[in-house]
């Protein structure tokens, strides 16, 4: 008896559930509202472009998609705070090359050959990564 009424119970829920659905159907109102929201030029533009989303969406969870991006989170992560601010003011007027006399002096710079030694290293490693673009 038990099981039956708990399915009594549950079809009176389903119908109280159907009803509440039926009610916010009939209300046109309320459907205007929602396709205001819903159809926006922002929405038809992903719709448009959902077979694109979707394409990058499965590459980028590519097991060794998702690896590579987790080294670049990592290294994201390791980045010292205080070196990055030390950067920025470095980018001051003070530290820009105004002239070929400015530019070598900052060549000089220990500092600046490591920076450049680093930056080289992870251009070489690019473009050794990067496959041959046939023409």
């Amino acid at each position: 008896m038990a099981q039956v009424d708990r399915q009594a119970e549950a079809l009176e829920r389903l119908l109280d559930i159907a009803s509440t659905l039926n009610e916010l159907l009939s209300d046109e109102e309320l459907l205007r509202a929602v396709a205001r929201l819903l159809v926006t030029p922002e929405t038809l533009l992903i719709i448009d472009r959902l077979p694109q989303i979707m394409q990058l969406l499965e590459r980028l969870t590519r097991p060794e998609t998702l690896e590579k991006l987790n080294a670049v989170a990592d290294a994201i992560d390791s980045l010292d705070v205080g070196v990055l601010r030390s950067l920025a003011s470095s980018l001051s007027a003070e530290a820009q090359a105004n002239n070929l006399s400015d530019l070598m002096r900052l060549l000089g710079d220990r500092d600046v050959i490591k920076g450049l030694a680093i930056v080289l290293n992870v251009a070489k490693a690019i473009g050794a990564a990067r496959p041959a673009n046939p023409k």
